[in-house]
């Protein structure tokens, strides 16, 4: 009986040192899983957050993170560089919203490892915008007869101008910023760095306002613009983008539901002529002068207008009125004419600026807002 009830005290014991080994094991395997799992989750929040430094400061991103197709980012097999071995993937594509962007990184804790984690966030970066009516790359005198108004929106100026603005009889209503950009301050585009929404030496494709439907510009052939003439709108141009190479008359009572481009020339308005572009599309842009010829014709542009050479008036132009609901927008050198008996008022309108691929490159980034997140 002793014998018996050694062997069995030893047996049972033997049973609960190998479940104490057992669980030790599984404990210490459970510890492990547990720690590589939260690797990978940490290094693809780690994906995350690089996506999210590139996309404001994208002149930094590495080339062969922007030349793959259909993506804003994309890299694989990232390492962290942090002494061990772990590395994520990151795929950045641009949502239909301006400045909306989805991010997917998938992480792992060190190379060829079984364990992986996916974080998947929105994000919207929010870059300087069109800070107000009237906005000069240089110096600019505002002549007589010649109105920007801030139109009461808060934060909006009248003018921003990077150089000295100069009263020339006009008037100026709300704030005046006259002082070099700081950093993160709008920058005025040039002649060159414009975007002219795909219109070269001949038409193009321009991009949608769904980050990925191209459309395709329709050439005004004739250089003198009438209603009878004006093309009619197709469905491979969402947008109503119409261009013309060289100089573009209007005449007569022409409206144009969509935004008009004139490379190569100027654009003289001796009618009444009416621009209003489609949502997040500027109203004109005119790589050299906009001109107002003879008395009693009327610009009116419902958007941003965009000037490489400036605004001028040609004739005798009693009661003639340039009118922009939106923002005027002119390179250094660009000037507004003061031999006028005409009139001009520029009235900012916050939903009319908002046009973010007016420039070919981006703005200063200001913040970056996440909108989701998904583990």
């Amino acid at each position: 009986m002793a014998l018996v009830l050694v062997v069995a005290v030893l047996a049972t014991a033997a049973v609960l040192g190998y479940a104490l080994l057992a669980a030790n094991t599984l404990q210490a395997e459970i510890s492990s899983n547990l720690m590589h799992a939260a690797g990978a989750e940490y290094v693809a929040e780690s994906g995350v957050n690089v996506g999210m430094y590139y996309l404001q400061w994208p002149n930094a991103a590495p080339a062969n993170w922007t030349s793959t197709a259909g993506y804003t980012l994309f890299a694989t097999a990232v390492p962290l560089n942090d002494g061990t071995q772990s590395n994520f993937n990151l795929s950045v594509t641009a949502n239909p919203q301006p400045n909306t962007y989805t991010l997917q990184a998938t992480g792992w804790p060190s190379t060829g490892s079984a364990f992986s984690h996916t974080v998947t966030a929105t994000v919207t970066v929010h870059r300087a915008q069109i800070p107000g009516a009237g906005v000069f790359g240089g110096n600019i005198i505002i002549p007589s007869r010649t109105t920007f108004t801030s139109n009461g929106v808060s934060g909006a100026l009248a003018i921003q101008a990077d150089g000295a603005i100069t009263l020339g009889g006009g008037t100026i209503i709300g704030t005046k910023s006259s002082a070099p950009l700081a950093a993160g301050s709008y920058v005025v585009p040039t002649a060159a760095s414009v975007n002219y929404y795909g219109v070269g030496t001949s038409g193009g494709n321009y991009l949608w306002t769904d980050g990925t439907t191209l459309g395709t510009p329709q050439q005004i052939t004739t250089n003198t613009l009438t209603a009878t003439n004006l093309p009619a709108k197709l469905p491979s141009n969402p947008a109503g983008i119409f261009y013309h190479q060289g100089n573009l008359s209007i005449t007569g009572n022409v409206t144009i539901a969509g935004t008009l481009i004139i490379r190569a020339g100027a654009l003289t308005v001796q009618g009444n002529a009416t621009l209003n572009p489609a949502s997040q599309f500027p109203a004109v842009i005119c790589e050299q002068d906009a001109i107002i010829k003879g008395a009693s014709h009327v610009l009116t542009a419902n958007g941003v207008v965009f000037l490489g050479t400036g605004f001028s008036w040609s004739g005798t132009n009693t009661n003639s009125t340039f009118i922009v609901n939106g923002a005027l927008v002119m390179p250094a050198g660009a000037l507004i004419d003061s031999s006028t008996k005409g009139t001009t008022t520029v009235t900012y309108s916050a939903a009319n600026t908002d046009v973010p691929l007016l420039t070919t490159f981006d703005q200063a980034a200001l913040s970056i807002q996440t909108t989701s997140w998904t583990q």
